[in-house]
């Protein structure tokens, strides 16, 4: 490789090691070892989680300190200085390619791990703090941005990009972003601390939310026009999860979950309370554990038995994820964060590592698997599009739940078993319905500069179009979850629903030929690539296409 594609190369995956966490999330940072030396395969389960208080697998720290980032102000403005004498070259080299890279690679550290510490404990100062980090970061961008075009027209050019020609270089430190390109990074920045000190409770925050979105929309769509789109939806189709189809594939993805899906919801959720009103008191109590307690505290035997049936590279990630000093964070804080997810932590002494967090409320089993699928994809470096990545999550709960009430020997009987599985298939099928119509409602929503009320427009005329949509969800419950979710993760949610259709599909299997579940499961952890679509993806592991009706058919007849 070229000398001087080495540096810019160098430069630029530094800042990439902060990719945008969405969803229920799942990291796609280039970082990431594809190698399982740091599984720890056949311990003991140890549980420090027991005592159903929070706890750190991994004790979070960094070094970053304020005169880190007063002398990293400093070096900017040296070799901003030795660039415009162009004296020194050396010492130069030594500010950009050396000191600044070490600063910023100490500041992502501080970044995630203030994020980190905010979503386990919930604390102010820890926001305020991955703010301020965040800030100083986006500073640094600006001059680096200013000082790599500097460098292309000065006397340091053929020294610093040695070898390159000047299409090359051009092409490689990409467009002279103006200040305005960082003002609309921070006031994004800015909107999302807004929106996360919202009381979620409050009777105002529906429309407390709508105010930012319009405001967030606009930043958004501003954004996008320096990457050359008109419109951030596809920009984010593109290249915030890959998706590798145009928005126009999933037109008639809504009206196929609703006339397949719905009517098998509102059967299926009969089906399931019927299930649960015949349970015994201790049957109950068993449903409950499963289906809503907490897996830490009360019933870890069962995905440790899972684990141990399914074999392989399951129960090797497990060993090395659930074990003393494992990559997993649980909190019972109040204030933590509201969900479950996996990231990467990023250290100052040791290499980039996959983990999972798990908030208060978001502690059953099925929150674990799924997190835990993610968790897998990423120690295998199976990314692939955030529709692929969500099916290696939601297929492991798939897989998951046909071993508890089919494959295994607990005694339960079948209207537990019934009751526990129908349950999940009422979440799923709801899924897929509220990915479809989030999505619609987006492309909607997108398709004009936005104003405060035009969700709740969409959402009027959605209804009026499918009126059978009211037997998932009620109009008011939709505007409150929508509002939510669109501003935290945007463009996200056709990833759940077309995700939901390969785990579904993988149930099917897994109910006649566990085996064969469990290899369409392998391929889709690993060896898959990002530039598959989801259609792709799924013929290589055997798959039916999502967007085709046939698939629909196969899921969800009886």
């Amino acid at each position: 490789m070229k000398k001087g594609y080495k540096r810019i190369i160098s430069l630029l995956l530094v800042l990439l090691a902060l990719f945008t966490l969405s969803g229920c999330n799942i990291n796609n940072s280039p970082s990431i070892k594809n190698s399982s030396q740091s599984q720890t395969s056949g311990e003991a389960y140890v549980e420090p989680w027991k005592s159903g208080k929070t706890v750190e697998g991994v004790k979070i720290k960094y070094s970053l300190t304020n005169d880190d980032i007063t002398k990293a102000t400093s070096d900017m403005e040296r070799a901003s200085a030795l660039l415009k004498a162009e004296t020194d070259y050396d010492t130069f080299v030594k500010i950009l390619d050396e000191d600044l890279q070490k600063y910023v690679k100490k500041l992502n550290v501080a970044i995630r791990s203030e994020e980190l510490l905010y979503d386990l404990y919930g604390k102010t100062e820890n926001q305020n703090k991955s703010l301020e980090f965040k800030n100083a970061k986006v500073e640094y961008e600006e001059w680096l941005n200013d000082i790599l075009h500097e460098i292309y027209h000065s006397g340091f050019k053929t020294l610093y990009y040695e070898g390159m020609t000047d299409q090359e270089i051009e092409e490689n430190i990409g467009e002279d972003y103006p200040e305005r390109y960082y003002e609309l990074n921070n006031l994004e920045s800015q909107l999302t601390a807004d929106f996360y000190k919202l009381d979620s409770t409050s009777r105002s925050f529906v429309s407390e939310v709508d105010k930012l979105y319009k405001q967030m929309m606009a930043v958004h769509k501003e954004l996008v026009s320096y990457y050359g789109y008109d419109d951030y939806f596809q920009y984010a189709y593109d290249n915030m999860y890959y998706r590798n189809y145009e928005i126009s594939k999933t037109d008639s993805f809504l009206s196929l979950a609703l006339k397949y899906v719905t009517d098998e919801y509102t059967k299926m959720w009969g089906e399931k309370e019927a299930a649960v009103s015949k349970l015994t008191k201790s049957e109950k109590e068993i449903y409950n554990k499963i289906i809503y307690g907490d897996s830490f505290t009360e019933c870890f035997n069962y995905l440790e038995d899972y684990f141990n049936y399914f074999g392989g590279f399951v129960k090797e990630f497990a060993d090395g994820l659930f074990c003393d000093g494992g990559y997993y964070y649980i909190t019972y804080e109040d204030n933590g964060y509201d969900g479950a997810y996996q990231y990467t932590l990023l250290q100052d002494d040791a290499p980039s590592h996959p983990f999972v967090l798990y908030g208060k409320g978001y502690h059953a089993a099925t929150y674990v698997v799924h997190e835990f699928g993610h968790y897998m994809a990423d120690m295998t470096n199976g990314y692939t599009s955030y529709d692929g990545n969500e099916t290696q999550s939601q297929a492991n709960e798939y897989l998951f739940f046909e071993y508890l009430t089919k494959y295994a020997n607990y005694g339960f009987s079948d209207n537990l078993k019934k009751a526990i599985l129908y349950d999940h298939y009422v979440d799923s099928y709801w899924t897929v319905v509220l990915g479809a119509v989030i999505n619609e409602l987006e492309k909607r929503c997108y398709s004009k500069d936005y104003e405060v009320g035009d969700l709740e427009k969409a959402i009027n005329d959605i209804y009026n179009t499918y009126p059978n949509l009211k037997n998932v969800y009620s109009k008011e419950a939709m505007l409150n979850y929508t509002i939510y979710v669109v501003f935290e993760s945007p463009a996200y949610y056709i990833s759940y629903a077309t995700s939901m259709m390969g785990a579904l599909y993988i149930d099917k299997m897994a109910q006649t030929n566990y085996d064969a579940a469990k290899e369409a499961y392998r391929k889709l952890i690993y060896n898959v690539d990002r530039d598959y679509n989801i259609t792709d993806l799924y013929t290589k592991c055997g798959l039916g296409d999502p967007f085709d009706e046939e698939t629909f058919k196969y899921i969800f007849s009886n």
